[in-house]
């Protein structure tokens, strides 16, 4: 059974700078887009809390294979410092540097993992724990990048909505404010956020 569905608010994933918040670590951009022929990018932690804070950069090439987001080690770019202490009320500096010297030849994705470190003095012999986990995705761009063009396919089973979206376009296509119309025009909303990303040539489904 086929269901008539709409997808609103779909906007390219550009590059920008908004401070999000969990705790008091603060990361900024959210997003990062590396124009054509750029090398290099920045972000910022900021710590607005009154305690040290450590953080682990790690950066993975993001794919997505069977309808799901796939992560793998990369040497494509590169997170300096990988490991970095933020000062109370303070604010440290990342830098992501592409290891090719070409351009890029189509738009490629990485997902960057920022992991807030704390570790346990009081308990001798205590393990590493990960308490806040930011995962912020970086594109570099391509000369010459075509829009996406998105297919969308959506079937009800049984009492579930199974929706795919293609992206044959040369751009990641960012999908929010999701919403379902049923045969006599009545809206329901999905999902009001981010859904999700759809990469250069692949496929999600929700």
């Amino acid at each position: 059974m086929n269901a008539k569905a709409v997808i609103a608010g779909l906007v390219l994933a550009l590059g920008y700078w908004i401070a999000t918040s969990a705790a008091s670590l603060h990361v900024a951009p959210v997003s990062v887009q590396m124009a054509p022929g750029q090398s290099a990018a920045t972000m910022t932690l900021r710590n607005d809390g009154d305690k040290p804070m450590r953080a682990q950069v790690r950066v993975f090439a993001w794919s997505q294979a069977n309808g799901e987001d796939v992560l793998g080690a990369t040497p494509a770019l590169i997170a300096s410092p990988p490991m970095i202490d933020v000062a109370p009320q303070a604010t440290q500096t990342i830098r992501f540097v592409r290891a090719s010297k070409s351009p890029a030849v189509q738009e490629e994705s990485f997902r960057v993992l920022i992991d807030e470190i704390v570790e346990p003095s009081t308990t001798p012999g205590a393990a590493v724990n990960v308490q806040l986990r930011y995962s912020v995705p970086v594109f570099v761009s391509a000369a010459g990048m075509k829009p996406p063009r998105l297919t969308l396919t959506a079937n009800v089973v049984g009492q579930s909505l199974q929706m795919k979206v293609q992206n044959s376009g040369g751009h990641h296509a960012k999908l929010s404010g999701v919403t379902l119309l049923n045969a006599a025009g009545d809206a329901v909303t999905l999902e009001p956020g981010l859904l999700g990303y759809v990469l250069v040539g692949r496929h999600m489904e929700w």
